[in-house]
């Protein structure tokens, strides 16, 4: 899957790549995924914070700014 244009919510097996890192997939939206990495939004309408899920070993980066796709 490549980049998105507006955040979405995430697929069933996005989902669970989201639970194994240790999140709960209804606060998260997906921004965009490569073969690496899920790059997610949080969903709430405070502050947003920007995340990186490795999909491999389910580690959670918080960057200080998520690179976006144009």
């Amino acid at each position: 899957m490549s980049g998105r244009r507006n955040p979405e919510k995430p697929d069933a097996w996005q989902k669970q790549i989201i639970r194994k890192a240790g999140l709960k997939p209804q606060k998260w939206l997906v921004i965009w995924e490569n073969e690496m990495y899920l790059y997610l939004v949080d969903r709430g309408p405070e502050q947003r914070e920007d995340i990186i899920v490795d999909k491999e070993t389910f580690e959670v980066m918080r960057p200080k700014r998520c690179p976006r796709r144009r």
